[in-house]
């Protein structure tokens, strides 16, 4: 059985927000982290989808976007399972958000549709699953309120029996014996 946890935009993202640690000292730490988690994404431990990929436009991520590309997963075949999903987790009491507005509800489901990762991550997890995988959704979404027109990801996963984890659980429990933290304080 193998290992795979598949990520979210906004955890890469938070990623070099909260974990840069000696960036503006002399770098070496941040590096060496920013290369392990290359690693594991070159040997397909971490997956990273072409929708995720899309979603990363911060100036943050713009360096590791160009070593990641060619290992970014094309995930338009899965939206035959993208479509049942958003039937299943569609919110219809959180119409109300938009209004009467049928036009801007219908693109909004477009949106989840075409342009959105997150159904996408839990269909390839599913997926995974499937073929004997083992597999965690590593996503900084929460449990709080679906104000969304398709539940968030933490419920879906929840419901779809998907381990779902945030970023301190990949870097200081998955990889807990691979990443050796260290931290100092001084009088």
């Amino acid at each position: 059985m193998t290992r795979k946890l598949v990520i979210d935009s906004d955890s890469i993202i938070n990623f070099f927000k909260y974990y840069s640690f000696d960036k503006n000292e002399n770098g070496i730490i941040n590096e060496k982290l920013i290369e392990f988690i290359i690693s594991k994404i070159e040997n397909n431990e971490i997956i990273v989808i072409d929708k995720v990929f899309n979603e990363l436009h911060r100036p943050e991520t713009i360096d590791i976007k160009k070593v990641i590309k060619k290992d970014v997963v094309d995930s338009i075949y899965l939206f035959p399972k993208v479509e049942n999903l958003i039937d299943e987790f569609y919110i219809k009491s959180n119409e109300r958000f938009w209004g009467n507005d049928k036009e801007l509800i219908k693109t909004e489901i477009r949106k989840h549709e075409n342009t959105y990762a997150d159904l996408y991550l839990i269909a390839l997890c599913m997926e995974l699953l499937e073929n004997n995988n083992k597999v965690i959704l590593i996503s900084e979404e929460t449990l709080s309120r679906d104000d969304k027109l398709v539940k968030k990801i933490p419920t879906i996963c929840r419901n779809l029996n998907i381990k779902c984890e945030d970023l301190p659980f990949m870097l200081f429990s998955f990889y807990k014996d691979k990443l050796i933290f260290d931290l100092e304080t001084k009088n």
